[in-house]
């Protein structure tokens, strides 16, 4: 997150919070004159808050540690206000999901919002880690991932999809898993970002 001349991130070595560059220690708070506000806390995630121009938040960056921690997901809450002005790899926040990815696809989306680079090679198409492990362990993938369809998870499923081995949560699950050589907590991110979703559209899963 950029502000006002700071920058606001996240690294994956250490999973630790950085203020322009350097690691801060996490609950921190940066108030500026005008009342602006940024926050940095760690609920088991960390998430970076800005409050600005009295909205309550502007924005919310919230980040997971994905595959052990070898990567982090990152989700972006946004103000209401910035709806029609905003685009990015998180899509065209326009009302419309169908537009979300340039030419339909993930590799095109993420060229085109690329830093110019002549040197930058085409991306390679996605690794897929269930293709390496044999048919037989990216079942026991598939089975464990498959609990999103099981209570407490199955009373949302009418309302937000969990896809399957080709796409959605199912699938990105498996790659957690496949990943992990089967560590089966290697789900909960995903079982995390489910529910939150879920909570999201209104469905309370108690979970």
């Amino acid at each position: 997150l950029e502000f006002k001349g700071h920058l606001f991130s996240v690294h994956s070595s250490g999973y630790s919070a950085h203020v322009n560059n350097r690691k801060v220690s996490v609950p921190y708070d940066k108030k500026f004159e005008n009342g602006d506000r940024v926050a940095i806390r760690n609920n088991g995630q960390l998430v970076i808050t800005l409050y600005s121009q009295g909205r309550d938040p502007s924005a919310e960056l919230t980040a997971r540690t994905m595959s052990g921690g070898r990567w982090i997901n990152v989700a972006i809450k946004l103000h209401g206000s910035c709806a029609s002005v905003t685009e990015g790899l998180c899509g065209v926040w326009n009302g419309n999901v169908a537009d979300d990815l340039f030419k339909d696809s993930p590799n095109d989306n993420a060229e085109k919002f690329k830093d110019y680079d002549e040197s930058c090679p085409p991306p390679p198409a996605p690794y897929d880690p269930c293709d390496n492990i044999g048919p037989l362990r990216k079942a026991k993938a598939l089975a464990i991932c498959q609990k999103l369809t099981e209570p407490p998870f199955s009373a949302c499923n009418n309302v937000v999809p969990v896809g399957d081995t080709n796409g959605g949560f199912i699938n990105t699950c498996m790659t957690e898993i496949c990943q992990c050589h089967l560590d089966k907590s290697c789900a909960c991110p995903e079982f995390d970002m489910y529910a939150e979703e879920c909570i999201n559209s209104g469905v309370d899963l108690s979970y």
